[in-house]
């Protein structure tokens, strides 16, 4: 997503809204998408609370990526 924004605002001469929110927001992505690791874990006997987690935290992520999307 960081090189498409790149990209695209490259390509098209403009600057992004919010080049602070567009950066923390893949700061954002990369740190909650390094503790979704679970998510992968579906075939495991995991808890339902750590697959609760696991699923917050994946939604979380979206959370960041519709912010990266807007900007």
């Amino acid at each position: 997503m960081g090189v498409v924004s790149e990209v695209v605002c490259t390509f098209s001469h403009n600057r992004p809204a919010s080049y602070a929110r567009s950066a923390y927001s893949s700061l954002g992505i990369a740190f909650v998408g390094f503790l979704t690791w679970g998510h992968h874990m579906s075939c495991r006997d995991i808890s339902v609370r750590n697959a609760g987690i696991f699923g917050i935290l994946s939604m979380l992520t979206a959370i960041f990526s519709a912010i990266k999307v807007v900007t």
